[in-house]
């Protein structure tokens, strides 16, 4: 769903009337909570788009789920860094060190 942009009060037309709306302590802490599932940066813009009959969105993030992926995505970072230091390690082996070489260092690899 496409959010139409609400105009603010900065827009060429200038805000003359205001409107004053009661709410009862529960309904406002409901309006509040759903002004920041939204998004919409402040309460005027939210209850404009709710009075006009545009389309919001609300996203939910689960926390779980945010943790869970950060850590997965730590562990496949360092799996990824034992990796290249693995063929590091191989590579500066096979440069500086010959066959004959290893062998002579270590007598159990002979078998």
């Amino acid at each position: 769903m496409k959010m139409k942009k609400i105009s603010s009060a900065r827009s060429k037309e200038k805000t003359e009337k205001r409107v004053s709306v009661n709410f009862t302590p529960t309904e406002y802490a409901h309006s509040l909570t759903m002004k920041e599932e939204s998004g919409v940066r402040s309460l005027s813009l939210f209850i404009k788009a709710r009075v006009f009959n545009e389309t919001f969105r609300v996203i939910k993030v689960d926390r779980s789920l945010f943790d869970y992926y950060q850590k997965l995505t730590t562990l496949y970072g360092q799996f990824r860094s034992v990796g290249v230091n693995y063929n590091q390690t191989v590579v500066a082996l096979k440069s500086n060190f010959t066959e004959k070489k290893a062998l002579r260092c270590s007598p159990s690899w002979r078998n």
